[in-house]
């Protein structure tokens, strides 16, 4: 939807996509609606009722014959939809196969089938089609996975049009049965074996790439290409049946789901049971008699053993129970729950497993209430296995010295070498280590220092078990001895817990029912990491204890939830939703915060599929990458891109493409690059029809591009094309991504906000306009046609080449003593022997500080950091470019991290002081701390962590592409929020007196921190050794002399911070500013400070622009651009307004020039000055 505020814009949809052909979209959408009108018709015959909105999703993907998985959680008419459009395919004359795990399942379907069964349609169990009774094309046959794999032989040359797979962990457990489905729909062994040959030659490119072998590479590409040419030709996709997954547990990895993805477009994820109504216990196992506890319960609780005390202890904590009356049964096969559902059993007992028969793919709403948990639920590892884990190194080398380890220096560099690897170069040397793989080179010798390191580590671990009880309690888990040398590792289990409890707490009639899960632990500590791995994913996990807990009570609420009692359905709450953003980090970063995402590949482009469950609503989400804009302003219309019609202004816009091979980006149809030459284009046109057709099957699509003006931007150009097909859309926005957030997000959708738009377009136009214009002509008059212009890059080159000249008239030189305590003083000498003779004063005779005055002050700590701030100390400190910086943000903020970085604000919200609040408590910091809200509530916050974590988890950090300096940046921007929330700090100041030799300088100082406040956290700088004295003598540790100016030259951090002061550019734009006049040459970086230095052709270009168009160039000028821009968004100014007054500025220039031209021409004319001519011109 659209906000109607400013009419332009809606006026203007047609003519931006005028080269956007959308005809067939209609005709597309039209046929659709036909196949999905006979379907529904269908469906309602033989069920008596109509499609869920839900189930319409579903059925618009599964009519265009497209193989996927249906990823919700059960209860949602997954089954009944899929069972009725088998009857449906099979009553076309298509035949299908319904494949189930269990028999109990076969005879499941085939009742509901046969009850269904519009006439006409033969429904065939095993036996009949054992039996081969006259098989008719009309048929839906229902099998096992153990029938198929046992009589393969029946199903040679049988091809069915529909293959419906129950459960997907089946498909994965056997290379044969998986081989046997797919014959089933018209593969054949050719292209199977193809596609496993294109998955093993992936996983050894991702080898080979961090080997350095430049020849492999290329080898292993060239295979790859043949293998993905062979497996197209051989694979007859318009004869392979439609592949359909109602698995909604299972977790896809491996090669096999590799293989799928090649051969059916799809890759299976899972989802995780969010959805839940669940009362929770945690009691010490010591604390409750098991078979009290049980006895007290409803029946139908299923109870897990920790998987380390192993199936033995099942069975005997089993006995025991059933010895007192219990009716106790051990689930040694899916028969156990045949006997629950018959009421003949209480009590199934197992072991706590992911893969578990009691955990996965048990969905019995009115046979299970409770489950209990023997022991947390754990991975029991071996020491020596888990020390061949680099990352675990890693986490010992840093957590160990709490109980006294002292690392070595080889341990240190161990730490920075793995923590450089990328994901793909961490894979590969684990899988070195295990010994499945040979390592070379880098990774080779890495190797060696892993297992060196592990040696010390493991004697450092076994000295400590023995001087700690046997235990050792680390941040993710804890190390225990077994005895006779040996120790394990204990991680706990929470996806299992999550898995296992789910069983208990089932939609049921569109309502959750109520469950009741209990852990008996035997750890407390072991108890805390549980705690605290689980409310990342669970942020509402509380346990209460069994005290706190009116079992009655809870059993009253438990029958009345699995009765005829109605409330609010849930199914009335389950929508599908598309979610577009604009990187797939982002797109990746949002799904995974709700389980494992399934991919989807809609040719080459990959979407996300997950669910989104809270607060009783289910969203069954496609979380999708715009791959940032999608459209641009073209160069052959009008002028620039603007075109002129009668009164009318209008820009002109078309799809944008990008070289694979260089980078550039351009609008027009063209086949090759034209800057480079290359074919390797990638067209956001392919974009754009990916996100129709997802677009086109769902309830609504939300658009979640960044909350600034180039986001709603991107949102408008994204709603103009995708409201052919889908009229539901809506805007989204989250400062941070974040789960909280995104949560937030989906409840707060508005219209987009075309006054955002209309300023965004007014500042493209206005790129578009003056920086050819001023490029055309830097290229023409100049004859380099590399040169361009910009109105923001040319103030920022100005600034530079004015401090450049102010630097080259104060040239001279610079004394720097540096002291034992850490303090420089620099004096500065014009000339050169003059400095070395002060230089030798000093290495003789030292430095002599005396103290005139000392003084307390309270010192108030800095705000959060901007955009302007965070670039400037991030380029200072780490010595990065603007751009770099910047591109280190976006991906701190779009992996969820941080919040938006693009602002001016320093406003911190509610959740940000509670973030900060968390942190200060646990640090034991709560007397300094000081809650603050840095000026009023605005558009953005400041740019602030999500998480009361000093650091980026290590797992989470080393499994992402992340680098270190990801991680600093990150740290300083967690420092200086922390510290903007505490207490200023009281510190005593000296203004003091240093001679160097016969020179004199006044410094102030800070001497000592009187009451400590926001510097716990952020360090400040103080001499110490000078409080409390008058005079001190200091011999320099070194003294330099250096070539100078009393005028520095600037740096990136200080133009960034002249920009913001002097109201050039948004935070948005202060990077590219510098970033253009680095590319175009006009500047260079030293090499060491990384100081501007403007080039020759710099200055010419300045000079050039100045005495043509310097006006409109100008600080004075470019800050009222601003203005008008914020006019615009504001609404006081129209888009017409705003737009036709920047083609008059075009008019300035092209005037000035030819008037300049004749000028030159006509030497005897007056020179007029060109502040003057343009004024006149303009005028």
């Amino acid at each position: 939807m659209l906000s109607t505020n400013v009419h332009e814009l809606v006026l203007m949809k047609p003519l931006m996509f005028s080269r956007l052909d959308l005809s067939s979209d209609t005709v597309h959408a039209e046929l659709l609606r036909e196949e999905l009108s006979k379907f529904s018709e269908f469906f309602t015959a033989v069920t008596g009722k109509i499609l869920w909105s839900v189930q319409k999703t579903w059925v618009k993907r599964i009519l265009t014959g497209e193989s996927f998985a249906l990823i919700a959680p059960t209860g949602v008419g997954k089954s009944t939809l899929l069972q009725v459009y088998s009857l449906y395919t099979a009553f076309k004359g298509k035949p299908a196969i319904y494949i189930v795990p269990t028999k109990y399942l076969a005879n499941q379907v085939l009742k509901v089938l046969n009850d269904l069964n519009p006439g006409g349609v033969q429904v065939r169990d095993s036996g009949a089609i054992k039996s081969c009774e006259n098989p008719s094309g009309k048929r839906v046959d229902v099998i096992t996975h153990a029938f198929l794999h046992r009589n393969k032989n029946l199903f040679e040359g049988v091809r069915y049009y529909l293959a419906v797979i129950d459960d997907f962990d089946a498909l994965l457990k056997s290379s044969s049965l998986m081989n046997a489905i797919l014959s089933l729909v018209g593969i054949s062994e050719e292209p199977i074996r193809t596609a496993q040959k294109l998955v093993l030659a992936k996983r050894e490119l991702l080898y080979y790439r961090y080997s350095g072998n430049t020849d492999k590479i290329n080898e292993i590409l060239r295979n790859i290409n043949e293998l993905e040419l062979s497996l197209g030709k051989s694979l007859n996709y318009v004869g392979v049946g439609q592949v359909l997954i109602a698995s909604a547990t299972g977790r896809g990895k491996g090669e096999r789901v590799k293989i799928l993805r090649e051969l059916l477009g799809f890759e299976v994820g899972s989802i995780t049971d969010y959805l839940r109504n669940i009362v929770e216990v945690a009691e010490p196992i010591t604390s409750v008699g098991l078979e009290e506890l049980l006895k007290k319960l409803h029946r139908g609780t299923l109870l897990f053993v920790s998987k380390d005390m192993g199936m033995e202890k099942a069975r005997e904590i089993a006995s025991s129970l059933a010895s007192s009356g219990l009716r106790v049964l051990v689930a040694g096969s899916r028969r156990a729950m045949d006997r629950l559902r018959e009421n003949k059993v209480d009590v199934l007992v197992g072991v706590s497993s992911y893969y578990g028969i009691l955990t996965r793919g048990l969905d019995e709403p009115l046979h299970i209430y409770n489950t209990v948990f023997y022991g947390i639920p754990k991975f029991k590892l071996d020491l020596d296995s888990t020390l061949l884990n680099p990352l675990t190194l890693v986490k010992l080398i840093k957590e160990l010295p709490s109980y006294g380890y002292l690392p070595r220096e080889g341990d240190k560099q161990l730490v920075n070498k793995v923590s450089s690897l990328r994901p793909g170069a961490l894979k590969v040397l684990t899988h070195g280590l295990r010994g499945f793989i040979q390592l070379d080179g880098y990774l080779r010798d890495l190797s060696v220092e892993v297992l060196e390191a592990r040696d010390r580590l493991r004697e450092a671990i076994n000295e400590i078990l023995s001087r700690n009880s046997g235990k050792i309690v680390l941040s993710s888990f804890i190390i225990s001895e077994e005895g006779r040398g040996r120790a394990a590792v204990l991680i706990p289990d929470v996806m299992t817990y999550l898995q296992a409890s789910g069983r208990c707490s089932r939609l049921y009639g569109g309502h959750m029912t109520l469950g009741l899960s209990v852990i008996l632990y035997e750890d407390e500590d072991l108890l805390k990491i549980f705690q605290r791995k689980l409310r990342y994913v669970l942020p509402s996990y509380t346990p209460l204890r069994l005290r706190e807990v009116d079992l009655g009570e809870v059993i009253e609420k438990q029958k009345l939830s699995r009765s005829d009692y109605v409330s609010e359905s849930v199914l009335d709450k389950i929508k599908s939703l598309l979610i577009v953003v604009e990187s797939p980090t982002k797109a990746r970063t949002i799904a995974k915060m709700f389980g494992t995402p399934g991919k989807r590949f809609v040719g080459s482009y990959v979407a996300y599929e997950t669910v989104i469950a809270y607060d009783g609503k289910i969203f069954l989400a496609t979380i999708a990458p715009s791959m940032g804009h999608v459209l641009d302003l073209v160069n052959d219309d009008g002028l620039h891109g603007v075109s002129l019609s009668g009164s009318s202004v209008t820009p002109v816009y078309a799809t944008l493409k990008r070289c694979v091979n260089c980078g550039h980006q351009f609008t027009e149809e063209l086949q090759a690059c034209p800057k480079c030459g290359s074919i390797r284009l990638r067209d956001s046109r392919k974009i754009l029809e990916a996100l129709k057709k997802i677009a086109r099957e769902v309830d609504e699509v939300y658009i979640a591009t960044d909350p600034d003006d180039e986001g709603e931007k991107i949102a408008y150009d994204l709603y103009t094309v995708l409201s052919s097909v889908n009229s539901r859309i809506r805007r989204i926005e989250f400062h941070e991504i974040t789960k909280h957030a995104v949560l937030k997000a989906l409840d707060n959708p508005r219209d987009i906000d075309l006054l955002k738009v209309s300023a965004q377009i007014v500042r493209r136009v206005d790129d578009r306009l003056v920086g050819f214009e001023i490029s055309k002509m830097l290229q023409e008059d100049l004859g380099k046609r590399w040169l361009g212009g910009g109105r923001v890059q040319t103030p920022v080159l100005r600034w530079v080449i004015e401090r450049y000249n102010e630097y080259e008239k104060g040239r001279g030189y610079l004394i720097k003593a540096y002291l034992p305590n850490g303090l420089r003083i620099d004096y500065f000498l014009e000339s050169r022997e003059d400095a070395l003779k002060l230089r030798d004063e000093v290495i003789e005779s030292g430095v002599t500080i005396r103290i005139l005055e000392t003084f307390e002050k309270e010192v108030n700590p800095p705000p959060p950091y901007t955009t302007d701030t965070l670039l400037t100390d991030v380029v200072r400190e780490l010595r990065v470019s603007p751009t770099q910086a910047m591109r280190i943000a976006q991906d701190l903020f779009e992996s969820g991290h941080i919040t938006y970085h693009r602002t001016d604000s320093t406003h911190v919200s509610g959740l940000g002081i509670e973030i900060a609040r968390e942190y200060v408590e646990g640090s034991g910091l709560t007397e300094i701390f000081n809650p603050r809200t840095w000026g009023g509530e605005g558009t953005h916050e400041c740019i602030r962590p999500t998480k009361p974590a000093d650091s980026i988890d290590e797992d989470e950090f080393f499994m992402s592409n992340l680098t270190y300096l990801h991680k600093r940046v990150y740290q300083m921007i967690f420092r200086r929020f922390i510290a903007s929330q505490l207490k200023p700090s009281r510190m005593l100041y000296g203004r003091v007196e240093a001679y160097l030799g016969g020179k004199r300088v006044e410094l102030e100082l800070p001497l000592k921190i009187l009451k400590e406040g926001f510097t716990k956290v952020y360090f400040t700088r103080t001499y110490e050794d000078l409080a409390g004295t008058e005079v001190v003598r200091y011999v320099p540790t070194k003294v330099d002399v250096i070539k100078a100016s009393k005028t520095p030259l600037l740096t990136s951090a200080e133009i960034v911070r002249m920009m913001r002061e002097r109201g050039i550019g948004r935070p948005s734009t202060y990077a590219k500013a510098i970033e253009n006049n680095l590319r175009h040459g006009y500047v260079i970086l030293s090499k060491k400070r990384q100081y501007l230095i403007p080039t020759k052709t710099g200055i010419e270009v300045l000079k050039y622009i100045q005495e043509r168009c310097g006006v409109l160039t100008s600080v004075e000028f470019t800050r009222y651009l601003e203005s008008l821009i914020e006019g615009v968004r504001a609404g006081r100014v129209s888009l017409k307004t705003a737009l036709t007054y920047l083609l008059s500025e075009v008019v300035v220039l092209r005037t000035s020039r030819e008037v300049l031209k004749i000028r030159a021409e006509h030497s005897e004319m007056p020179v007029v000055e060109d502040l003057a001519l343009q004024e006149e011109i303009k005028y």
